[in-house]
């Protein structure tokens, strides 16, 4: 992270996100810049998918605005999972509420992490594995699971994406709010943690 702030022109961490925090440009303007970024790292991933994986899913991937009944309180965008026969399309739910308090730095890594070559790829090939059990088509263990996600992140950075420097800072702050997770997770289940000590750790 602190290569990439050098590389903009920032003497250390602290001024690079200060100004990512009060320039607007690094903000939303509305619920369709959010869908139409989603959909252009979507669709500009898919060529890429070949040069990575043997096999790919029988369902297609779209995007689409998040139901608003959850979406106040829902993450930047999640994934929905299709149908094994393709029949159904996976969905990247995209979070339109508040655009203008929503970062786009991050939506790049988001849309790796949630559709393709993440949770789309990853969800939509298990449940259409044949002769294996049931559960493994459709059980979800979430340190497979989101790991495969974080590591399709990076996967993008391996076929030439995150051309723009602050998105790739985007993406390596969801990398280090990962690596803080696994230690505050830690910290509250072995160590007994109190909250503070979680906050503190967020902050250092």
């Amino acid at each position: 992270m602190l290569e990439v702030a050098y590389q903009l022109g920032y003497q250390d961490l602290a001024s690079l996100n200060e100004h990512i925090k009060t320039d607007r440009k690094f903000y939303a303007t509305s619920g369709q810049q959010l869908l139409d970024l989603y959909s252009g790292y979507v669709k500009d991933m898919e060529p890429e998918l070949p040069k990575l994986f043997g096999r790919l899913p029988k369902a297609k991937l779209v995007v689409i605005l998040m139901e608003a009944s959850r979406s106040p309180h829902a993450v930047p965008a999640d994934y929905t999972s299709g149908t094994a026969n393709g029949s159904r399309p996976g969905h990247i739910n995209v979070n339109e509420y508040d655009p203008q308090h929503r970062l786009l730095l991050n939506a790049e890594a988001i849309a790796y992490h949630e559709g393709i070559p993440g949770h789309h790829l990853q969800l939509s090939i298990a449940e259409g594995l044949e002769g294996v059990p049931e559960f493994r088509k459709y059980e979800g263990y979430t340190a497979f699971v989101e790991g495969w996600a974080l590591y399709s992140e990076r996967l993008g950075k391996e076929v030439g994406k995150y051309q723009d420097p602050y998105s790739n800072y985007g993406r390596l702050e969801n990398e280090m709010w990962r690596a803080i997770r696994l230690v505050v997770d830690t910290g509250v289940h072995s160590k007994h943690w109190t909250r503070q000590q979680m906050v503190d750790y967020f902050y250092k």
